[in-house]
């Protein structure tokens, strides 16, 4: 009875057997060619974090900026400073989900979990074909996407808001606790419902104080860069109210800005837009916590906006024009809590009809 050589690659015997030589070096050679059997050598010691730089250089002109920029912002902000030093071949299913757990720990949202675990996947996808990873041994093949599948996840359909009374307290506890250009972010998130990219991206000259309205034409991203509205439908014009309108036009005049400043631009001389991680993670933050009120995220001012102008009797179609919705299958879909109160409405004013 033979037995198979040692895998002149990796050293590990096979513990094959043959009634001749030739038979054990075969069937350890057929026993190795299985992808669960096979451990390929390990041909770099490249940590996470220089893993995901590579993979970032690579996805260039293959993804969308927006997709990388997206992938940037959650390697930075969540995965590279817990799991960044690992090395890459060292990582585990362990490594990963301990890290949603730490994350769920912290307050972090299932959706982001969700955008974290895509960009980690993508990083790893790129570590096997480079051969740092072995495939036999991803560490992403067997963890569940955060909040499950994509069917599965959609439970509640109402989407983060406050109610009339919690965005007064925003509104009045923003004048108290933020300086007075961060005052006015905050009423102009709330006022118009535009995205916070989009917010930043407003200049003077997108103000019109005769007609009271906001003309929204560009964004400014997180890597803190000018970009282009997330379609035509998001190049629009937004009514204000006069007060609104009125603090806009006082934030120029003390400022004695130019039509071409930017209207939230940082407190230095670079006349740049303040920056999106700060804008979120301070100044919102700062006056959520101090309005006391439900902890939403920046984006729930946008929701919120849509809600209570839906609740009170707003056609979904202006608020699809006010939102930059593509069409207002979408602003129904998002906002069909608010629409089932509308129909509440409509009932008790028709019976009101026969009455």
């Amino acid at each position: 009875m033979w037995r198979s050589p040692p895998d002149p690659e990796t050293g590990s015997r096979t513990a094959r057997y043959g009634a001749t030589k030739r038979e054990a070096v075969e069937a350890g050679k057929k026993y190795l060619a299985q992808p669960s059997v096979r451990s390929k050598p390990v041909t770099t010691s490249k940590t996470l974090d220089e893993g995901a730089g590579t993979f970032l250089v690579a996805a260039e002109g293959r993804l969308r900026p927006a997709t990388i920029s997206q992938y940037r912002t959650m390697l930075k902000a969540h995965i590279l400073p817990r799991r960044g030093q690992l090395p890459v071949h060292r990582l585990t299913r362990d490594h990963v989900e301990s890290l949603y757990q730490e994350l769920r720990a912290e307050g972090v949202s299932t959706r982001t979990l969700q955008a974290v675990h895509i960009a980690l996947r993508q990083v790893v996808k790129h570590a096997i074909d480079q051969g740092w990873v072995d495939e036999a041994r991803d560490p992403m093949a067997k963890v569940k996407r955060p909040g499950g599948s994509r069917q599965a996840r959609v439970k509640d359909t109402t989407v983060p808001h406050w109610t009339t009374d919690e965005l007064k307290a925003l509104l009045v506890k923003s004048r108290e606790v933020l300086p007075a250009r961060h005052a006015l972010l905050v009423e102009t998130l709330a006022g118009t419902g535009v995205r916070i990219a989009e917010a930043l991206g407003l200049k003077f000259r997108d103000h019109n104080a005769r007609t009271k309205a906001l003309r929204v034409e560009r964004t400014w991203t997180k890597d803190r860069e000018v970009a282009p509205v997330k379609s035509d439908a998001s190049r629009r014009t937004i009514a204000l109210t006069p007060e609104l309108s009125e603090a806009i036009a006082a934030e120029k005049k003390s400022r004695k800005a130019k039509p071409d400043d930017f209207i939230f631009a940082s407190e230095g001389e670079s006349g740049l837009p303040l920056d999106q991680n700060h804008v979120r993670n301070r100044v919102l933050r700062k006056v959520i916590e101090a309005a006391q009120v439900p902890h939403h995220g920046a984006h729930a001012f946008r929701h919120t906006h849509a809600t209570l102008l839906i609740e009170r009797g707003t056609s979904p179609k202006v608020v699809q024009l006010r939102l930059g919705h593509v069409d207002v299958a979408t602003t129904l879909s998002t906002y069909g809590h608010a629409t089932s109160a509308m129909q509440d409405a409509a009932v008790i004013a028709y019976s009101d009809l026969l009455m």
